[in-house]
């Protein structure tokens, strides 16, 4: 699985760049990942309980094509071209890995790690936040403003504009499956809706066929679902479009967003304006 991260100090340049760097979960983590929904869990244990579920949220198979040698570093082309496509932004799922099993075996970190190492990290997030590092996007606050809107709600709303934009731009059979993979089971879904046939199509062939495809079940968390789309879905926007300004510059308000539920409306927001300007362009 991928986190994302701010770098604290470079430590070397060459011959080749190492840094220290610090983890940044998303506000919902610090409470969903701590247990009981009234407790806020400190940072070793929000840590620890996000790379427990690595080894489900990735395919461990997946390798870059470049193999470091003796006399043969990997080249950085190899590392931020091919072999990284495959990674981003759709990371395909383990199929050999069950997520409950990984629930019922999450041991807290919050032991391992001092109280010194909590407060600096403590503070490294309050220092980004305080300066506008991490921040939400403008429209946020105000949208939210007594709505009682979920993040259940925008990921439904977030499917439904996918949904539309697939079929503003015909991409029914090019659509990733690896996204896919987390639409959530189970919902009322406008009549028109084909992603569902869709998914239930991938579904059924890789089951025929052997081909890998993994949709998260109800094990899974639906705030680690939820995140991992509010990162992967604006994926479907790159290319050549109509819109192609609309997208300018969405991965770093996407990485500087402090809390999944904000993302969830940063990419919900970017879907609107995209089919808006994409049924202008049909009618």
């Amino acid at each position: 699985g991928i986190e994302r991260f701010v770098v604290i100090q470079a430590c070397q340049q060459l011959p080749y760049p190492v840094a220290d760097v610090q983890i940044v979960p998303d506000d919902e983590d610090f409470r969903v990942n701590g247990g009981p929904s009234n407790r806020i869990s400190s940072l070793g244990e929000t840590i620890d309980a996000l790379f427990g579920w690595h080894s489900y949220e990735y395919d461990d198979r997946i390798r870059f094509s470049g193999q470091n040698s003796p006399g043969r570093d990997v080249g950085i082309e190899t590392v931020i071209g091919e072999g990284l496509s495959q990674l981003l932004p759709f990371i395909p799922f383990s199929d050999s890995v069950n997520p409950n099993d990984i629930a019922s075996n999450i041991i807290s970190a919050a032991e391992a790690a001092s109280s010194s190492d909590e407060r600096v990290a403590s503070t490294l997030l309050n220092d980004l936040a305080s300066t506008a590092v991490l921040q939400e996007v403008p429209t946020y606050e105000l949208a939210m403003q007594g709505s009682g809107i979920t993040a259940e709600d925008l990921e439904y709303d977030i499917w439904v504009c996918i949904d539309e934009y697939v079929r503003l731009r015909d991409l029914e059979d090019v659509i990733s499956p690896d996204l896919l993979s987390l639409l959530p089971q189970d919902k009322d879904w406008p009549c028109d809706f084909v992603l569902e046939d869709i998914t239930s199509k991938w579904a059924s062939e890789a089951g025929r066929s052997g081909k890998q495809f993994v949709r998260v079940n109800a094990d899974y968390p639906s705030q680690r679902r939820q995140r991992r789309l509010s990162y992967s879905a604006t994926g479907l926007l790159g290319g050549s479009t109509p819109t192609e300004l609309l997208n300018k510059g969405v991965r770093q308000t996407l990485l500087e967003t402090p809390s999944t539920h904000g993302r969830l409306w940063a990419v919900l927001e970017r879907f609107v304006e995209y089919n808006a300007q994409l049924r202008s362009n049909v009618e």
